[in-house]
């Protein structure tokens, strides 16, 4: 599990947690940067370029015909 707390955020942020914190982030021997941290989103976007730096096969990446609702509150 990854944490943050208030020892994370610079010192001129008066409300911790209103701000999204983005980090850089090594993933293997991958170094990611500008990386999103939220707290659990109900989707996670993975820009192409990102799902080939890190190794991935392409083969295994699928279609869905489920639709995604509320990326754009009210959309």
């Amino acid at each position: 599990m990854i944490t943050f707390d208030r020892s994370n955020h610079a010192n001129n942020i008066q409300l911790p947690g209103w701000f999204p914190l983005i980090v850089n982030a090594t993933v293997g021997e991958t170094h990611l940067t500008k990386v999103l941290m939220d707290r659990g989103s109900e989707l996670n976007v993975l820009y192409l370029w990102t799902y080939d730096a890190l190794g991935l096969c392409r083969a295994i990446i699928q279609p869905t015909s489920v639709p995604i609702y509320g990326v754009i509150p009210g959309a």
